[in-house]
């Protein structure tokens, strides 16, 4: 912490310097409002247009979209003070985020929470939630989950985030049985080379850095390259002996597991992640454009992850590039990226160590005439996962992968829309995907209407299906995994999966019904009726004789329906603005009794921002809050349930033009407390950072 607070003194000195040298030379540029605007407590007003694009692949105003869109934007996540996207996300309805430790979170759209009552932990890692990031896929093909730590761009990368409920198989492809959140990457929108950094520390040694260059000509070129790195220190330094139920200081692990120095190393480090990401955007016209993203990334991330060994903490170790291109050549859309990486999601484990690639290309053309418009498209996706065998192999171990595993789905589409008088748009799309893993076609379609009144109001009702992907825990995965290294007795020495290629992918259908309001340029509200039913649902079973344990997956014969509503709403009084919103909703599980749901019937939250001083001060306070939520396992002692309050500030001071100093305070709470199955008491964490732009 002394070194930060000496880098940061270093950096001031040299900024003041700068600032005394240029501004001598520099000319002055008018003010947005003047000193007794600011004294009186006017508002600073500012014209919002805001855009969306990924409710039919099109830029739109967000009342003209069919489905209800959210948006975070750069500057309400900069304001907010949040340190990753998934955080970023608790300032939105719909969305369950529970903090599992330092750096890690559990994110669920409107807490959809399957816990099987006898699976294993990775069946708690959500998997009906499509992340895109630029149009390009980050869910893994391991169990379809998401690595929310590990995602290739900095929160400082991010132009905004766009979060749709909606199951738009048709338009996405698969995954996206809860819905979709997209990430868009960070243009430069300024002539000229601007540079970029931002430094922030904690109290309990986490920091975040991140550092960018980014180059703008005449509206039609733009290139930014870009560096992050984010530590994360564990808040407690214990670990949950699964056999005995318990848990246990880290300097005891040797007595519970023979291999622990190599399978829980660097017991007080949670996250350790650096990345390197660039793109360029190249727009002849309006009619055209092309971009390209490429990105490096590198994560240590130790977490509650797979059961395997004695522990429920293993460490993930996650090495991956990516190039990503897309763009528009008048009325032909195409995009096409290309992953590839290593994966070992069990540390020290074998089983779990895998070399992996994945491929995703599409194409459209629009034909267009008057107010219709149609679309055909194809789609092509691959994804490998190929085993890495550990060097220490026991002599007993089985391949968790008899061959590479090859995921293929090749699939046709198309959408259309019609605007009616200006007021009434109707959409429509079905598509069909052809899958070799296992050998089906998938049909999704959705149909969607939205009716402006007046210009900032209307109504949208839309019905959609989705589907969710293959995956190699399910479909491929099958070691004869060799307990034999606990220090402990247990019941069972040796767990063998058996897994089937007769399992039909999970299934979603989903009606909404929105509502978008504007009563004036400072009260804008929403609110959202949703109706949702699962079917196909794979769920394991654990069968023991003698000393052996067999793993086996099969469909669930019966739905599970969720029914609920949401509302939001934005305020500005003077210099603040307020923004507060909430999720109801209720999940019948009843008609598959071995599924616990430990989703809750109310969350929400509200923020605060407060801006003053010449703009030169803003303040921003925000809250969560979880009512009524319970989550239970097999492991008995973690039963997690009652209610989670948090709180978060940012105090933001612009000491000389775009560069600031902060103060962040995250987590605060009434008490530390569990908010995740197995997961860390979460503390609160004080953050003081700087920030340059030049």
């Amino acid at each position: 912490m002394k070194h930060l607070i000496i880098f940061y003194l270093i950096f001031l000195s040299i900024g003041s310097l700068y600032a005394q040298v240029t501004d001598s030379i520099s000319v002055a540029k008018p003010l947005r409002f003047s000193v007794e605007e600011d004294m009186l407590g006017l508002p600073l007003k500012v014209k919002e247009d805001i855009r969306v694009y990924s409710a039919n692949k099109k830029l739109e105003k967000k009342e003209d979209a069919v489905w209800k869109v959210d948006i975070i934007t750069k500057e309400q996540i900069q304001n907010a003070g949040v340190t990753c996207v998934a955080e970023a996300l608790r300032l939105l309805p719909n969305i369950l985020v529970r903090q599992k430790g330092n750096g890690h979170y559990d994110v669920r759209m409107r807490g959809l929470t399957l816990v099987q009552q006898d699976g294993f932990l990775q069946e708690l890692n959500e998997n009906t939630l499509l992340l895109l990031l630029d149009n390009m896929p980050l869910n893994q093909s391991f169990n379809g989950e998401i690595f929310w730590e590990a995602i290739p761009v900095g929160i400082y990368d991010i132009e905004k985030i766009e979060v749709l409920t909606a199951p738009l198989g048709t338009l996405y492809g698969q995954n996206a049985l809860t819905g979709i959140i997209q990430i868009f990457s960070r243009q430069s929108r300024e002539d000229g080379i601007r540079l970029q950094a931002n430094v922030q520390g904690s109290n309990s040694n986490d920091y975040i850095h991140n550092v960018a260059i980014q180059y703008r000509k005449n509206e039609k070129l733009s290139l930014r390259l870009a560096g992050n790195y984010v530590t994360n220190r564990r808040f407690e330094d214990t670990y949950y002996v699964l056999p005995l139920a318990k848990w246990t200081e880290s300097d005891s692990l040797l007595f519970y597991q023979a291999n622990a120095s190599q399978t829980n190393l660097y017991t007080t480090l949670a996250n350790n992640n650096y990345n390197v990401n660039a793109n360029i955007h190249y727009q002849p016209s309006e009619q055209s454009y092309i971009q390209a993203n490429a990105a490096f990334q590198n994560t240590f991330s130790q977490d509650v992850n797979v059961e395997v060994g004695a522990f429920a903490q293993t460490v993930k170790q996650l090495n991956q590039s990516y190039v990503n291109l897309h763009g528009k050549l008048k009325n032909l859309l195409f995009q096409a990226n290309y992953q590839i990486g290593k994966q070992n999601l069990a540390l020290g484990y074998n089983g779990y160590n895998f070399n992996t690639s994945q491929i995703n290309a599409n194409m459209e053309y629009v034909f267009s005439k008057k107010n219709f418009s149609i679309t055909p498209s194809i789609y092509l996706g691959n994804a490998d996962y190929s085993e890495i065998i550990n060097e220490n192999n026991d002599v007993n171990y089985t391949k968790s992968l008899s061959e590479k595993a090859n995921f293929t789905n090749a699939g046709v589409a198309l959408r259309s829309e019609i605007v009616i008088a200006e007021k009434w748009k109707l959409a429509g799309a079905i598509r069909n995907d052809f899958l070799n893993i296992p050998s089906l076609s998938m049909l999704n379609f959705h149909l969607a209407t939205s009716l402006k009144i007046g210009k900032k109001n209307s109504i949208k009702l839309g019905y959609a299906t989705a589907y969710k992907a293959p995956t190699v825990y399910h479909y491929m995965f099958a070691p004869r995994q060799q307990i034999n290294k606990l220090e402990i007795p247990i019941n069972i020495s040796q767990r063998v999966y058996e897994p089937t290629l007769l399992l039909n992918p999970m299934r979603t259908s989903s009606a909404e019904f929105s509502w978008l309001l504007q009563y004036s340029d400072k009260i804008e509200w929403s609110t959202q009726l949703f109706y949702t039913s699962f079917a196909q649902i794979i769920s394991p079973s654990r069968e023991v004789m003698g000393n052996e344990e067999t793993v086996r997956f099969a469909n669930e014969n019966s739905n599970i329906n969720q029914i609920g509503a949401n509302v939001w709403l934005k305020t500005s009084l003077k210099k603040f603005q307020i923004t507060m919103f909430a999720t109801w909703q209720q999940t019948n599980v009843a008609a598959i009794p071995t599924i616990a749901s430990g989703a809750p019937n109310l969350f929400g939250g509200f923020v605060i921002n407060y801006n003053s001083l010449l703009n030169k001060l803003n303040l921003n306070v925000s809250c969560y809050s979880i009512q009524s939520y319970e989550t239970s396992a097999k492991q008995g002692e973690e039963n997690i349930k009652g209610t989670l309050f948090v709180s978060n500030a940012k105090l933001t001071y612009r000491f000389w033009k775009e560069q600031s100093l902060f103060l962040s305070i995250r987590n605060l709470k009434p008490s530390p407390a569990r908010e995740f199955i197995l997961g860390e008491q979460i503390l609160p964490i004080y953050l003081i950072g700087v920030s340059f732009l030049y």
